[in-house]
């Protein structure tokens, strides 16, 4: 049927309709590019596809665990990836003196280029427990930035950063297609593999110590269950004696004094109880005599203190008498000389010579 045979209240409601059709697909066309915009952003961002990204370089000494595509770490962040990993040239002597014998190529996105300087390494490590390997970049303390840009420029989203210098002999060289980037020392640790091999050589070489260990180990289980078995047969003849024992410490725990009665019986107890009576008139005895002794001989003293004062006296009077009398002594020494002389006198004197003679036979 056509339009013009339409009636004016159709057309008017097929005018509207296709008004309504024409909106909501203008409407759904905007959504679906306004989607497609924030998604293609979105993956710009987080593929960097719009971010200037710095290139670098370093040497492995091996490629195992590491393909392009894999992320590049910066304190444990995703900031870039692997771009190129090729072999050196079997001709290059560089390499082969350094074992150093693969190329790794890898680019940093913007900003994070800028936490990396000349002191900055790369750092090999292990990203599971399969072997495979990540490359992480560390922080630069000291020295310039590998890179130089002119930051950020433009508004918002549209805003873009221009790399404009690489360090490279002491200062900053202009960035071209053909710069090869910056070349960073790489800290490479022994491959997991690497140190599993190693691990099992050790395990291989300490294998024969630890079975001659294991021998002297079940040696010394063999020892120990005879020594088990002699301790029990012990424990069997200690039984006796266990119970003997157990039979003097329910005696001794008697409240009426059991360990006394079975230190000492009956009659040595009783024994000793008359002794300790005898000794203790003993003693009362000796007590009583010693009390004498003292008196008398303090009696004695007294008295032997009064008969050395007495010669006390006697022997002042007698210092006093001869401190006194000093004249006597000589006194009586020339009297003895003068009488000594006069008998030798008489004895020359021929009238009384002989009654001095001598008597000669006494003397034969």
């Amino acid at each position: 049927m056509a339009l013009q045979d339409l009636t004016p209240q159709l057309r008017t409601r097929l005018n509207r309709m296709e008004l309504a059709v024409g909106l909501f697909i203008t409407l759904a066309a905007l959504l679906l590019l306004t989607g497609t915009f924030f998604y293609l952003r979105h993956t710009a961002e987080r593929k960097g596809w719009l971010v200037p990204k710095a290139r670098y370089y370093t040497f492995l000494r091996s490629a195992s665990g590491i393909k392009v595509g894999d992320p590049v770490k910066l304190m444990g962040f995703d900031v870039g990836e692997v771009t190129e990993v090729t072999a050196m040239p079997a001709d290059d002597q560089w390499s082969r003196e350094n074992q150093l014998n693969v190329y790794v190529a890898f680019v940093v996105r913007a900003p994070n280029y800028g936490y990396l300087w000349v002191d900055s390494r790369a750092r090999v490590a292990p990203s599971d427990l399969l072997g495979n390997r990540m490359i992480e970049v560390t922080r630069g303390v000291d020295g310039a930035p590998t890179y130089r840009d002119t930051g950020p420029t433009g508004p918002g989203f549209w805003s873009t950063t221009t790399i404009t210098g690489i360090y490279e002999d002491g200062g900053y060289q202009p960035v071209t297609p053909e710069t090869k980037g910056f070349w960073m020392l790489a800290i490479e640790p022994p491959t997991f593999n690497d140190r599993a091999d190693a691990l099992l050589g050790q395990a291989e070489e300490a294998l024969p110590n630890i079975l001659s260990l294991t021998n002297q180990i079940s040696e010394m289980l063999t020892l120990g269950a005879s020594a088990a078995e002699n301790l029990d047969s012990l424990l069997l003849d200690a039984q006796p004696a266990v119970a003997n024992v157990r039979e003097i410490t329910d005696f001794i725990k008697n409240p009426e004094g059991g360990l006394g009665e079975w230190l000492l019986p009956t009659n040595i107890s009783d024994q000793l109880f008359l002794t300790l009576d005898a000794a203790e008139g003993t003693l009362r005895t000796t007590d009583y005599e010693l009390a004498t002794v003292s008196s008398n001989l303090a009696v004695s003293l007294e008295a032997l203190r009064g008969t050395l004062d007495n010669l006390a006296d006697l022997t002042g009077s007698l210092n006093r008498q001869v401190q006194a009398n000093t004249n006597i002594l000589g006194e009586i020494s020339s009297i003895v000389t003068n009488a000594d002389t006069f008998i030798q006198g008489l004895r020359r004197h021929w009238f009384l010579r002989s009654a001095f003679k001598e008597d000669k036979k006494g003397r034969k």
